[in-house]
């Protein structure tokens, strides 16, 4: 969680500031002001998920500072409930991915200590959630393919975001293994290698 946040503190940092309910005169200039205007508050969201954590792990002072964060980038903490292990998370698909990510990592570390019952919950909804951005990152690279000035530029990315999920298909096969589940982690390296990605300790 906390790498999720540093990458996204960086990428803020070095977009235009830019006030919503501001018209643009040009659609393009428009449609990336409204891009920013969202990724600000996906940045919001990530940080209030952090607070609920650092909450939970009784750090209110830390948790106080992201909710305070948050606000400032334009999240709603009274609106923002998810359900970490639901199937019906509230959040977008982009802050998704990322906590899919903080929950693989938490997932291996309870792998690396003897609880693989506590991974399997972890990188199961980590699998659901990376797989949930995948599927949004092929619609919008079908969609824009035609009109992007680098069409090479958006094949690459979602061949990274393919191997994100990958990486977490793997992981979760490996917690399989330690649970015995031989048949169920078999179906997931087979679907490492439909990805387009060898399972192996070097897929990272």
């Amino acid at each position: 969680m906390d790498t999720a946040i540093s990458f996204l503190a960086q990428h803020h940092a070095i977009m235009p500031e830019v006030e919503p309910g501001v018209q643009w005169e040009d659609s393009q200039a428009q449609i990336m002001a409204q891009r920013s205007i969202d990724f600000r508050k996906m940045y919001g969201r990530v940080l209030l998920f952090r607070a609920q954590l650092l909450r939970h792990a009784n750090e209110q002072g830390d948790a106080e500072v992201d909710s305070r964060r948050a606000v400032k980038l334009g999240a709603m903490p009274d609106a923002f409930q998810p359900k970490i292990f639901s199937s019906t998370i509230l959040i977008t698909p982009e802050t998704a991915n990322f906590v899919g990510m903080a929950l693989d990592t938490r997932g291996l570390l309870h792998l690396l200590n003897n609880q693989p019952r506590l991974a399997q919950e972890d990188l199961s909804q980590a699998v659901k959630l990376v797989s949930q951005y995948l599927h949004q990152t092929e619609a919008s690279v079908k969609t824009e393919k035609g009109s992007s000035p680098s069409p090479m530029d958006l094949d690459k990315y979602l061949i990274s975001v393919k191997r994100q999920l990958a990486i977490v298909v793997y992981h979760r096969s490996l917690v399989l293994m330690a649970l015995d589940k031989t048949e169920a982690a078999q179906r997931d390296v087979q679907r490492v290698r439909k990805l387009g990605f060898k399972p192996s300790p070097m897929l990272f």
